[in-house]
């Protein structure tokens, strides 16, 4: 049987960026089912113009160093590119863009091209430890889009995963087989209905990450949305807020790596506590609201907030996990992906299918505020023949003041966040 030809990338790039071509090739070339081609093969005396010509026509994709160097050469601008895109037109030619410096690739038109690392984290911002570790990450991006699992041929992007899934049972192996080889998998923290979590240690940067390995092939109907969502909760820095530091995509099974935050979750504690006193509640409940708040203001929203999204670390501080699981979330219209929790932890509107707002985040953080105060939830439904009578319940301001033992000032601020008509809530989550 003959050997599979190589993949072959083209790679354009300005000159004076000749350093972090060079620093892309020693990872690259180890792969041996990779062959990149740049300018540099092409001998004294050749003619560049048919060499390059050549090399787009053999190309399996394209590989973008993009800087404003790159952006305003006019060489690239005048040759390269429109070759690129009309061969990305007709041929389906991948184009994979790489940031290498600061620059205006908004208007340009490569824009609405591929990046497979942070536009707003450019090479050369990065220091020499996190440089390796974005390139390490660019390799792995790269070979699971354009290699199959045993590296015999080109696949297409994850969008053929719909509908797949990976048993339990089968998760953890198929994870340590798939992930990159600086990423240490320690223990399974928990498992819920659509993901399990583990503890993994990031040999590279010498950290603890949480890994979030998802059951589903798929995670949603646009599998670009949901990556485009976790480019932007990454983008959130608030010490309420775990981090999230990649996603993976194109291969089973998907996962998310992000901070990893040593504590207990706020379910644990209040299964084990019951009410908690209002002090610590309300301390929860405003640091919180505080990076709820912080996150509307970059225009996203969590819509999943419940106990077991919040982790408290050791110094007793409140952190919300799972931003990243927003697009991801099980569609109102897929019940029979949705556990019994997803149902009790939704926004009515939300469960009528209307559009998720910051006023969601509030209704589901007066939930939380409610079980911290009454060690139960306010929707209690203990099965799904309970559900519906649990789901038509209202809040009223003596059974707020008599379960969460509070003042009725508070019940009534609890009431107000529980309203089932969105626009009778506070304007955001700050004036609560």
């Amino acid at each position: 049987m003959p050997a599979q030809r190589p993949i072959r990338l083209f790679v354009s790039y300005s000159h004076r960026d000749e350093k972090y071509l060079e620093e892309l090739r020693k990872y690259l070339e180890v792969d041996r089912r990779l062959d990149l081609w740049s300018d540099e093969r092409i001998e004294a005396g050749e003619d560049w113009r048919e060499e390059i010509r050549s090399a787009l026509a053999d190309a399996d994709a394209a590989i973008l160093l993009v800087s404003q160097d790159f952006l305003s050469s006019e060489f690239i601008r005048n040759h390269e590119l429109p070759t690129l895109l009309e061969s990305a037109k007709r041929k389906r030619l991948r184009l994979l863009l790489i940031p290498v410096g600061a620059s205006t690739w908004r208007s340009a038109v490569i824009e609405r091209f591929q990046w497979i690392h942070d536009p707003a984290r450019p090479l050369k911002k990065l220091k020499s430890a996190a440089r390796e570790q974005a390139l390490v990450e660019i390799n792995q991006q790269i070979v699971n889009l354009l290699l199959d699992k045993k590296g015999k041929g080109k696949t297409e992007p994850s969008r053929e995963l719909a509908g797949l899934s990976i048993s339990s049972s089968d998760l953890e192996q198929t994870l340590r087989e798939t992930l990159p080889c600086h990423y240490e998998l320690l223990r399974e923290v928990t498992r819920g209905p659509h993901a399990t979590i583990f503890e993994a240690h990031d040999t590279l940067l010498g950290r603890p990450v949480a890994i979030k390995a998802f059951h589903q092939g798929e995670l949603s109907e646009d599998s670009t949305l949901y990556e485009w969502y976790v480019r932007s909760t990454a983008g959130l820095k608030h010490r309420s807020i775990c981090s999230v530091y990649s996603v993976h995509l194109q291969r089973l099974p998907n996962y998310v790596v992000t901070e990893f935050v040593a504590g207990e979750s706020l379910a644990s504690i209040i299964a084990r506590e019951g009410r908690l006193p209002l002090e610590r509640a309300l301390d929860y409940f405003s640091k919180i609201g505080d990076a709820l708040e912080y996150a509307h203001h970059r225009g996203l929203v969590h819509n999943r907030l419940r106990p077991t999204h919040i982790i408290v670390d050791a110094e007793d501080h409140p952190v919300i996990s799972g931003f990243h699981a927003t697009v991801s979330a099980p569609s109102v219209d897929r019940e029979d992906q949705m556990s019994l929790e997803d149902q009790m932890y939704m926004a009515p509107e939300t469960r009528d299918g209307k559009p998720v707002t910051a006023a969601s985040d509030q209704y589901l953080l007066g939930l939380l505020l409610y079980e911290m105060l009454a060690g139960k939830p306010f929707i209690a439904a203990t099965s799904w023949g309970d559900l519906p009578m649990q789901l038509s319940k209202v809040a009223a301001p003596g059974d707020i003041d008599e379960h969460c033992g509070c003042a009725t000032e508070l019940g009534a601020v609890i009431q107000r966040m529980l309203a089932r008509d969105p626009a009778a809530r506070y304007p955001s989550v700050a004036t609560a």
